[in-house]
Protein backbone atom coordinates (compact mmCIF):
# COMPACT_ATOMS: atom_id res chain seq x y z
CA UNK A 1 0.00 0.00 0.00
CA UNK A 2 1.02 3.49 -0.29
CA UNK A 3 -0.48 6.44 0.83
CA UNK A 4 0.40 9.98 -0.39
CA UNK A 5 -0.35 13.33 1.47
CA UNK A 6 -0.45 16.58 -0.27
CA UNK A 7 0.25 19.83 1.59
CA UNK A 8 -0.35 23.73 0.85
CA UNK A 9 1.46 25.94 3.69
CA UNK A 10 4.21 28.00 4.77
CA UNK A 11 8.01 26.65 5.38
CA UNK A 12 8.19 27.30 9.40
CA UNK A 13 11.76 27.48 9.05
CA UNK A 14 14.88 27.80 6.95
CA UNK A 15 16.28 24.27 5.36
CA UNK A 16 18.65 22.06 7.28
CA UNK A 17 21.24 20.24 5.09
CA UNK A 18 22.76 16.99 6.30
CA UNK A 19 25.04 14.40 5.10
CA UNK A 20 24.54 10.42 6.17
CA UNK A 21 27.78 8.67 6.40
CA UNK A 22 27.12 7.64 3.20
CA UNK A 23 27.13 10.58 1.31
CA UNK A 24 23.43 10.71 1.31
CA UNK A 25 22.41 14.54 0.88
CA UNK A 26 19.16 15.15 3.67
CA UNK A 27 17.16 18.33 4.40
CA UNK A 28 14.88 18.81 7.08
CA UNK A 29 12.14 21.53 7.46
CA UNK A 30 8.96 22.34 8.75
CA UNK A 31 5.13 23.27 6.83
CA UNK A 32 2.95 24.97 8.74
CA UNK A 33 -0.96 24.57 6.74
CA UNK A 34 -3.80 26.68 8.34
CA UNK A 35 -7.41 26.07 8.25
CA UNK A 36 -9.90 29.12 8.71
CA UNK A 37 -13.42 28.54 9.54
CA UNK A 38 -16.24 30.90 10.58
CA UNK A 39 -17.84 29.30 14.04
CA UNK A 40 -21.34 30.44 13.92
CA UNK A 41 -22.15 29.20 17.45
CA UNK A 42 -19.43 31.60 18.33
CA UNK A 43 -20.23 34.60 15.55
CA UNK A 44 -16.41 34.37 14.91
CA UNK A 45 -13.65 33.49 12.70
CA UNK A 46 -11.16 30.45 14.10
CA UNK A 47 -8.47 28.62 13.09
CA UNK A 48 -6.34 25.60 13.62
CA UNK A 49 -2.68 25.68 12.24
CA UNK A 50 -0.96 21.88 11.65
CA UNK A 51 2.61 21.35 11.57
CA UNK A 52 4.53 19.23 9.42
CA UNK A 53 8.51 17.88 9.75
CA UNK A 54 9.04 17.27 6.39
CA UNK A 55 12.20 15.79 5.01
CA UNK A 56 13.64 14.91 1.62
CA UNK A 57 16.39 13.20 0.07
CA UNK A 58 19.33 13.52 -2.58
CA UNK A 59 19.49 16.11 -5.22
CA UNK A 60 16.03 17.66 -4.17
CA UNK A 61 17.52 17.51 -0.35
CA UNK A 62 20.21 19.82 -2.12
CA UNK A 63 17.85 21.57 -4.72
CA UNK A 64 15.61 22.68 -1.53
CA UNK A 65 17.73 23.87 0.45
CA UNK A 66 19.42 26.31 -1.73
CA UNK A 67 15.96 27.42 -2.74
CA UNK A 68 14.23 27.48 0.11
CA UNK A 69 13.86 30.08 2.98
CA UNK A 70 11.61 30.65 6.49
CA UNK A 71 8.27 31.65 4.97
CA UNK A 72 7.41 30.50 1.54
CA UNK A 73 5.06 29.47 0.33
CA UNK A 74 5.40 25.89 -0.63
CA UNK A 75 2.88 23.04 -2.41
CA UNK A 76 4.54 19.36 -1.22
CA UNK A 77 3.54 16.04 -2.10
CA UNK A 78 4.86 12.92 -0.43
CA UNK A 79 4.56 9.86 2.34
CA UNK A 80 2.98 11.26 5.21
CA UNK A 81 4.54 9.57 8.69
CA UNK A 82 4.20 10.36 12.25
CA UNK A 83 6.17 9.66 15.26
CA UNK A 84 5.92 10.09 19.27
CA UNK A 85 8.20 9.94 21.87
CA UNK A 86 8.16 11.27 25.85
CA UNK A 87 8.93 14.91 26.62
CA UNK A 88 12.15 14.79 29.11
CA UNK A 89 10.69 17.98 31.05
CA UNK A 90 7.35 17.17 31.24
CA UNK A 91 6.73 13.26 31.18
CA UNK A 92 3.75 13.69 28.95
CA UNK A 93 3.10 12.01 25.44
CA UNK A 94 3.95 14.18 22.54
CA UNK A 95 3.72 13.43 18.57
CA UNK A 96 4.42 14.78 15.28
CA UNK A 97 3.55 14.30 11.62
CA UNK A 98 6.15 13.83 9.58
CA UNK A 99 6.37 14.38 5.41
CA UNK A 100 8.84 12.66 3.21
CA UNK A 101 8.86 15.04 0.44
CA UNK A 102 8.85 13.60 -3.37
CA UNK A 103 7.97 17.12 -5.36
CA UNK A 104 7.85 20.25 -3.98
CA UNK A 105 6.83 23.41 -6.02
CA UNK A 106 7.19 27.31 -4.84
CA UNK A 107 5.01 29.60 -5.12
CA UNK A 108 7.34 32.70 -3.17
CA UNK A 109 9.19 34.16 -5.79
CA UNK A 110 12.49 34.61 -5.40
CA UNK A 111 14.44 38.15 -5.83
CA UNK A 112 14.61 38.93 -9.90
CA UNK A 113 12.34 36.21 -10.57
CA UNK A 114 9.48 36.73 -13.07
CA UNK A 115 5.80 37.58 -11.37
CA UNK A 116 4.02 36.13 -14.05
CA UNK A 117 2.70 32.99 -14.08
CA UNK A 118 4.46 30.75 -17.01
CA UNK A 119 5.51 27.14 -17.45
CA UNK A 120 9.21 28.23 -17.51
CA UNK A 121 11.73 26.09 -15.23
CA UNK A 122 11.24 28.54 -12.20
CA UNK A 123 7.87 27.31 -12.04
CA UNK A 124 8.90 23.65 -12.53
CA UNK A 125 7.83 20.67 -9.83
CA UNK A 126 11.25 19.83 -7.96
CA UNK A 127 10.97 16.37 -7.82
CA UNK A 128 12.58 13.42 -6.69
CA UNK A 129 15.17 11.34 -8.55
CA UNK A 130 15.65 9.12 -5.78
CA UNK A 131 13.73 7.56 -2.56
CA UNK A 132 14.32 7.75 0.96
CA UNK A 133 15.90 4.72 2.67
CA UNK A 134 12.85 2.45 3.93
CA UNK A 135 10.53 4.38 1.70
CA UNK A 136 7.62 2.64 0.04
CA UNK A 137 9.85 3.14 -3.49
CA UNK A 138 12.36 1.46 -2.40
CA UNK A 139 10.21 -2.12 -1.71
CA UNK A 140 10.51 -4.50 -4.02
CA UNK A 141 6.64 -5.07 -4.15
CA UNK A 142 5.57 -4.97 -7.78
CA UNK A 143 2.77 -2.74 -7.16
Amino acid sequence: MYAQLTILGYTGSDPKLKYLPDGTAVCNFSIASTKHWFDKAANEWREKTTWFQAACWGDLAKRVNERMVKGDVVFAVGEPGAHGWIDQDTQEARAALDLTVRRVKFFTKMPGESTQADNSADDAWMEDGESAPGSAANQPYPF
